[in-house]
């Protein structure tokens, strides 16, 4: 679940990063430096995303949640040092795959079954009668 969480929330980042550019580009200044701090928070959130990842993988989760996770704060570093120093020729490009990236991840994570709970099987457990506690 908390992976779900990062990866839905890396998509939002992603998302925003491309509506603040627009707005610098038409003339908002501000936005420039808001989109600069969503990337820092979206390097803080893929580092804390990554042994989320280990996990889910460890429970079973696809090999595709490790492929695309572990890079990410390495890609995401490398973009903000592209837009720090104005390199838009790469920074633009990379922006756009970074968002359909993000987006694939969530949609993975979402599709991907929660591990179930060690001990627990679902066909044993007796439902217990409405109004009735322990």
């Amino acid at each position: 679940m908390l992976f779900r969480g990062t990866a839905t929330i890396e998509a939002v980042l992603a998302v925003a990063q491309s509506v603040l550019a627009g707005g610098f580009l038409s003339g908002y200044y501000i936005a420039l430096s808001v989109h600069m701090t969503v990337g820092f928070t979206m390097v803080a959130v893929a580092v804390a995303q990554v042994p989320v990842a280990v996990f889910l993988r460890r429970a079973g989760g696809p090999p595709g949640i490790l492929r695309e996770s572990l890079p990410l704060p390495l890609i995401l570093a490398a973009q903000g040092v592209l837009g720090i120093f104005h390199l838009l020729i790469l920074h633009i490009p990379l922006g756009v795959l970074m968002v359909i990236g993000a987006t694939r991840l969530t949609a993975l994570a979402w599709r991907t079954p929660l591990p179930g709970r060690a001990g627990v099987d679902a066909e044993s457990v007796e439902p217990e009668p409405a109004g009735v506690r322990s």
